[in-house]
């Protein structure tokens, strides 16, 4: 799950203009900055790099409660990014 959420993130980062190959931190912080210009939800948001970095980069399970908190932070982020302005 936190690994399906972080290619969402990269994805969506990318589609919006930012650059291929970058860390996944500098998604997090375009999609903050850039995008969503809303400097609050960088925590949030930052959370999904920090609970699947384990999963990412080596076999480590990450919790239900992680997951379930990675996936409501990905729909909050797709809601501000293409729902909303949508409307």
């Amino acid at each position: 799950v936190t690994m399906a959420c972080r290619k969402i993130l990269m994805a969506c980062a990318c589609e919006k203009g930012a650059s291929e190959g970058g860390s996944f931190l500098s998604y997090v912080d375009y999609i903050v900055e850039e995008v969503l210009v809303y400097p609050t939800a960088k925590n949030a948001i930052d959370k999904i790099r920090h609970i699947g970095n384990g999963a990412n980069h080596s076999i480590e399970f990450v919790t239900e409660e992680d997951a379930t908190t990675v996936m409501d932070t990905i729909i909050y982020m797709l809601d501000a990014l293409y729902a909303l302005p949508a409307e």
